[in-house]
């Protein structure tokens, strides 16, 4: 009896362009590239001043390398969990990628640099937390931590150097908010027998214990979403959004369920709302109330 042979997985076989545009991992950079943007166009109060396409295009060139590392550090890894990635494709150049890094990294640092000395400096450390993260921290408890510092750095650092507490205040929100989402997806990993060889919260202590992590960082995230309209850096269109959004997250936990896709649709809203509040504090600047 003949047997049936499973297909060998490999890497995409795209054009050169593509498979170079998929190593940089877009649909991870692009939208920190565009939360990096909001925070500095309120930060500075304009959607317009071209600190804000700076800071936005440094954060780019930081996640994009950082990409880079995670492929390289985990290539041995990738090749037996996830052979089809870009990188492995053997179209690809190891010393062409290679280049790929330093040239973004290096256009990271030095536009980071000519807009805040201190934003090269946050940059610098979100990459040594990145790096650990994809050589160690992602098999040590409380990984999930991680991500949402990253997350609230990345925000923090684009706005650091123009209004400070709207900066804060919208890290702060991430933080809880990228934390909440991250343990409540390595839940539904785990529930599937995904990644069970990782140690992660949920391995370390169990998904009943896990789920009231998420219950205590999505009560904190709630309550950080109103730090900006108290302290004044946002405004009630701002509020009007991120209460939609707290509710969605209150349901989450109601109905753990569907806590992931209610998580996705809070961090959605809470974008809205950031951008929508930015618009309204930036047309209130401009018209001088």
């Amino acid at each position: 009896m003949r047997r049936l042979q499973m297909p060998e997985l490999r890497a995409p076989e795209l054009k050169y362009f593509k498979l170079y545009l998929l190593i940089l991992r877009l649909d991870i950079s692009l939208p920190a590239t565009l939360l990096a943007y909001l925070s500095s166009a309120v930060a500075f109060s304009s959607f317009t001043q071209p600190v804000s396409f700076a800071a936005a295009s440094a954060v780019f060139f930081l996640i994009s390398a950082n990409m880079i590392v995670n492929d390289f550090i985990n290539i041995s890894y990738d090749k037996v969990r996830k052979p089809t990635k870009a990188i492995l494709s053997r179209k690809v150049s190891l010393k062409m990628v290679g280049g790929i890094f330093w040239i973004t990294m290096l256009l990271a640092l030095a536009t980071s640099y000519s807009i805040n000395p201190l934003m090269t400096g946050i940059f610098l450390l979100i990459t040594v937390i990145m790096s650990a993260y994809s050589w160690k921290a992602k098999n040590v408890i409380f990984s999930e931590l991680i991500v949402g510092l990253l997350v609230a750095l990345i925000i923090a650092s684009a706005g650091i150097a123009g209004n400070t507490a709207f900066s804060v205040s919208m890290a702060v929100v991430y933080f809880f908010l990228s934390t909440s989402y991250v343990i409540q997806k390595n839940i539904k990993d785990f529930m599937q027998n995904l990644r069970r060889e990782e140690e992660t919260l949920i391995k370390k202590i169990g998904v009943f214990r896990s789920r009231f992590v998420f219950e205590i960082m999505t009560i904190l995230m709630i309550a950080s979403s109103f730090i900006p309209f108290i302290t004044g850096v946002m405004g009630s269109v701002y509020l009007f959004f991120a209460i939609i959004a707290d509710i969605l997250m209150l349901v989450s936990i109601i109905y753990p369920k569907y806590a992931l896709e209610l998580a996705k649709a809070s961090a959605f809203i809470i974008f809205i709302a950031f951008i929508f509040g930015s618009m309204e504090i930036t047309f209130l600047v401009t018209i001088g109330v």
